[in-house]
């Protein structure tokens, strides 16, 4: 399934459904790099108008996770752009 999420995203890269699906498959798997890097990706992919979608998944998702270290560094990296 994630193959077919990527070979999506190249040819869709600028639609942040795809990139929030992806991410959310991910992270059921319990990849937490892999989910960080897609999240990371789809900034780079995606027009700063539709950051705010993303981060509206993102954010909530590193509190999820056992390393509070990735939630600071994720919230503050939010923070420095949405002040």
């Amino acid at each position: 399934m994630n193959k077919l999420f990527e070979e999506a995203l190249k040819q869709l890269p600028k639609m942040p459904r795809i990139w929030l699906l992806y991410a959310e498959t991910l992270a059921s798997q319990n990849m937490i790099s892999k989910t960080r890097q897609v999240y990371n990706w789809s900034f780079r992919n995606l027009p700063l108008t539709q950051h705010e979608k993303i981060w509206a998944k993102y954010a909530p998702w590193t509190f999820t996770l056992s390393n509070s270290k990735t939630a600071i560094q994720v919230i503050g990296r939010y923070l420095q752009l949405n002040p």
